[in-house]
């Protein structure tokens, strides 16, 4: 069963990217049914435990080789573990971003990165939106990512799954030991969603190799940090020469076209192979 995960802010990410470091085996232990506290690579508080607005959970993820189970008791978060560490070691796994622009999934992404580098644990973040720059479609206007314009929608799934196939390239290529890939992008439909998932088990499956595959979806509502948001985004290579009230026009209207289409993550995209965790302004 998929479970999202709501948290916020700093600690969403915090409890992510320690989830990460677990689930990639750096932090295995063969205890089961302690505090988190008590446990190798998990969130500490002064009480012993995680407080309250952790939130609860996920109650089962892919990969029957590491198994994370967070279970709520009076109101308190237990977490249960269990590794062979000779399969976790080993492990591949390839985060899919979710979210509209502006949401803060390039920026989970890059903290998510550095943190797991500084753990020791390969990971590489593979950007839709720069591959797209890259491809010399820089400053493209808001009409590109409209709903009703087709040949931009191709557009835009050929720019996503060749990113994609980057990413599965150097995931893939890598060596035996464990690396995890950060597929940075909107995937804000089910279908894009179900095609990212249908493509990544396919390449594995050809590969004999086994990738463990989590949906992370950014959520922001809050004004402050949305304007905030906008206003960075207004310095990329899109908007980097343009009016800035043009600019912003453009990346509002660019916004309400992937609002129209938006699809939230829900437990009725349930997959084998496919856990996730929503993250809350």
């Amino acid at each position: 069963m998929l479970s999202p995960l709501g948290l916020g802010g700093v600690s969403g990410m915090l409890v992510l990217a320690r989830f990460l470091t677990t689930r990639t085996g750096r932090t295995p232990s063969d205890h089961e049914g302690v505090p988190i506290s008590e446990h190798p690579g998990s969130l500490k508080s002064s009480s012993g435990t995680v407080p309250e607005e952790v939130g609860a959970v996920v109650s089962r993820l892919p990969g029957d080789s590491a198994a994370l189970r967070i279970k709520r008791i009076n109101s308190w978060d237990v977490i249960r573990a269990s590794y062979s560490p000779l399969d976790v070691l080993r492990e591949k796994v390839l985060v899919v971003m979710v979210g509209l622009p502006a949401r803060g999934k390039s920026f989970l992404s890059k903290a998510m990165t550095r943190y797991l580098h500084w753990f020791g644990c390969k990971a590489r973040t593979f950007n839709a939106g720069q591959t797209r720059r890259q491809k010399g479609m820089a400053g493209i206007s808001a009409d590109f990512f409209k709903k009703g314009n087709a040949s931009g929608a191709e557009a835009r799934e050929m720019i996503a799954m060749e990113t994609l196939d980057m990413l599965l390239e150097w995931l893939l290529g890598s060596d035996d030991g464990t690396a995890v890939g950060i597929f940075d992008a909107t995937n804000t439909t089910i279908a894009r969603r179900d095609a990212v998932l249908s493509a990544i088990q396919t390449r594995a499956g050809a590969t004999g190799k086994r990738i463990t595959v989590l949906f992370v979806e950014s959520v922001c509502n809050n004004k402050q940090i949305l304007a905030s948001n906008f206003k960075m985004k207004l310095s990329n290579n899109d908007y980097a020469t343009m009016d800035p009230t043009a600019a912003d026009d453009d990346f509002t209207e660019r916004v309400k076209s992937y609002e129209s289409v938006y699809e939230a993550l829900s437990e009725a995209e349930e997959k084998p192979g496919g856990g996730y965790i929503t993250l809350a302004d």
